[in-house]
């Protein structure tokens, strides 16, 4: 009886045993991160075992592991506690830091987590813009940029440059403010780009919302914004306006003057004769531009002097014309006596189509 009784009591000290390590709990009492710069962290964490029997135990500080996550999860550090170097330069401005430490002692595990910031950054960008490259009808422009990023000082509101090899993810969105277009959006890198619109989605709202200020106001405003990642949702860098503008009247009188001149000229050829002119000059009494269909209507005098007598001859006509020199149609409206019996030789008609005589723009 008395060594069952000692194999009795044996049992009960091992359930004991067992029962004190299923129900002892590990707590931690401390977590402190402390900064003294940027790209340092010092992690101060103290945890106890508190058993079911017994005074409390502090866990050793060897049984304690630190880990900090980005915002994304991804892992910037797992080691021990104590001084923690952290490259805060490729960080996002101001992005929460995870920072976690678990004790793990005698099969028993704990964690405590707290929060940081990294450093507040910005982006300083300088830029140019060249819209509309000549010829593409909207669908084309020159963007150059480049991008420096700079953080705040840890201890002061000083800023200052800082290099890292990172990818800014930066996007060119370009619309009509107000336009029934949504934003065109390409990809852009540091330097210069060549960037084309045409095959986009959206262009053709986009070429359409530029053509209808112009008809409305002689003038567009469109924006060009940068988007880059500089925080962990890409953000607004910097934005650029370019006034599309129609030409100004005077750049419209010396494209009318040119396609007059040609006009002009074309005409003159039929009304000379057999003998070259000794002098020859064109007038503009009035014109006017309508945006719409892009049409010059204006009224011309053409003056001649030929033959052996080198008499005088002249017309007044009504001249319509678009800017590339097509659809030209001039109508006969006052002629000198001699001028008449010219027209008439080299016309059945008063009206004339200078589409059949070949009138190019330069």
């Amino acid at each position: 009886m008395k060594r069952a009784a000692g194999v009795l009591l044996l049992g009960a000290v091992l359930g004991l045993s067992a029962c004190d390590g299923r129900l002892a709990r590990i707590e931690a009492t401390a977590l402190r991160v402390d900064r003294s710069t940027w790209d340092s962290l010092t992690v101060v964490s103290t945890f106890i075992r508190d058993p079911l029997f017994g005074g409390v135990e502090a866990v050793p500080t060897d049984s304690l592991r630190v880990t900090v996550f980005r915002a994304n999860y991804d892992t910037l550090y797992h080691g021990a506690p104590g001084q923690i170097g952290i490259d805060d330069r490729p960080l996002f401005s101001e992005e929460r830091l995870l920072v976690e430490v678990c004790a793990t002692w005698r099969r028993q595990t704990a964690c405590d987590q707290t929060g940081v910031r990294a450093s507040r950054k910005r982006a300083i960008v300088e830029r140019a813009t060249v819209f509309p490259v000549s010829g593409t009808e909207y669908g084309s422009a020159r963007y150059r940029f480049g991008l420096q990023r700079e953080r705040q000082g840890f201890s002061d509101s000083s800023w200052s440059a800082i290099e890292s090899r990172i990818s800014h993810d930066t996007m060119l969105r370009v619309y009509v403010p107000g336009g029934s277009a949504a934003a065109l959006e390409v990809p852009v890198r540091s330097g210069v780009n060549r960037v084309d619109f045409s095959r986009r989605p959206g262009f053709r709202d986009f070429r359409y919302d530029i053509q209808s200020g112009l008809l409305d106001n002689d003038s567009t405003l469109v924006l060009f914004e940068l988007h880059g990642r500089i925080a962990p949702q890409r953000t607004l860098l910097t934005r650029d306006s370019v006034m599309v503008r129609t030409r100004t009247r005077e750049e419209r009188k010396e494209e009318l003057a040119w396609l007059v001149e040609s006009a002009g000229e074309v005409l003159l050829d039929e009304l000379q004769g057999r003998l070259s002119f000794r002098r020859a000059f064109v007038f503009i009494n009035e014109w006017s531009y309508a945006s719409l269909d892009r049409t010059y209507d204006a009224e011309i005098e053409l003056q001649w002097q030929d033959g052996l007598r080198q008499r005088w001859s002249d017309v007044t006509l009504r001249l319509s014309i678009r800017f590339d020199g097509s659809r030209g149609v001039a109508r006969l409206v006052r002629a000198s006596s001699r001028a008449h019996d010219k027209w008439f030789s080299a016309w059945p008609d008063s009206t004339v189509l200078l589409d059949s005589l070949y009138i190019t723009s330069p």
